[in-house]
């Protein structure tokens, strides 16, 4: 029977040649993408197989490992004894991998190894030919709002629950219509101005409203000093999350359910 077991994938932004990775970047995907790649610095060896899924998400998959270290002697269970490794030095167990996942809709890209970040720039950017940068994504809005030079948009969704009775907001929109609160609303706003400490008050002002009302969601679109976009979501980004696939016979993950599952949860 297979056993099931989790891995955990945490949110990113990707970046090419300063702007959100989207359709244009992907649609001409080809064999050329899917390379055996050696990392020259770390020595390690990379099987990369990439692909489009329904114009969507971009799909990368990397079997990965490296000829070192090689002990010369392995235990054999059965004989419960040291014996000779029978794998030459010129041969790599690629028993590692990464699965990485980019939705081009929501422009977040999902990793399940972040210590595999500088490949897959390296990797990208030698396919491409183009520069290419993953950022993190910000965990709050004040390390957020430090970034910016200018803001485009800023949008608020809340729900009306028995958490939102003392939200001004809902307040506000009731006193717009004169009539009952809403059950949900939305307010969407798009901006070019700069960032000071006004618009700093208003973007905390919808934070402070988010904490109280759980169904609640604040974005906010602008950009940094190099005119690199920026957007915070904090529904959106600032969780990682664990899916369960089970593992084959090799005791590797099936490439098709860990992104099945992985499009599944998200």
């Amino acid at each position: 029977m297979s056993e099931y077991k989790s891995i955990k994938f945490s949110a990113y932004q990707l970046i090419i040649n300063e702007e959100y990775a989207n359709l244009k970047h992907f649609e001409n995907i080809n064999e050329a993408w899917n390379q055996d790649f050696e990392d020259n610095k770390t020595h390690i060896i990379h099987n990369v197989i990439c692909k489009l899924k329904d114009e969507k998400y971009f799909l990368l998959y990397d079997n990965f490992g490296s000829p070192n270290p090689r002990p010369n002697k392995v235990y054999e269970i059965n004989s419960k004894s040291k014996v000779s490794n029978p794998r030459s030095e010129t041969q790599v167990e690629l028993k590692r991998q990464l699965f990485c996942l980019y939705n081009i809709e929501t422009k977040i890209l999902y990793l399940n190894n972040s210590k595999s970040i500088g490949f897959i720039q390296k990797y990208l950017s030698k396919i491409t030919s183009c520069e290419v940068i993953i950022k993190r994504i910000f965990k709050n809005i004040d390390e957020f709002v430090k970034t910016l030079s200018s803001i485009e948009k800023i949008k608020f969704i809340a729900h009306r629950d028995i958490f939102t009775s003392n939200i001004q907001s809902f307040k506000e929109i009731k006193n717009i219509f004169g009539i009952d609160e809403p059950e949900s609303f939305t307010l969407e706003a798009n901006y070019k101005i700069s960032v000071d400490e006004h618009i700093r008050r208003v973007i905390e002002k919808f934070r402070n409203e988010q904490l109280q009302a759980p169904n609640s969601c604040l974005t906010c679109v602008g950009r940094d000093d190099n005119g690199i976009e920026q957007i915070f979501s904090e529904n959106a980004f600032s969780k990682s999350f664990d899916i369960m696939v089970a593992e084959n016979s090799e005791h590797l993950f099936n490439v098709e359910d860990v992104f099945n599952e992985l499009i599944r949860k998200i």
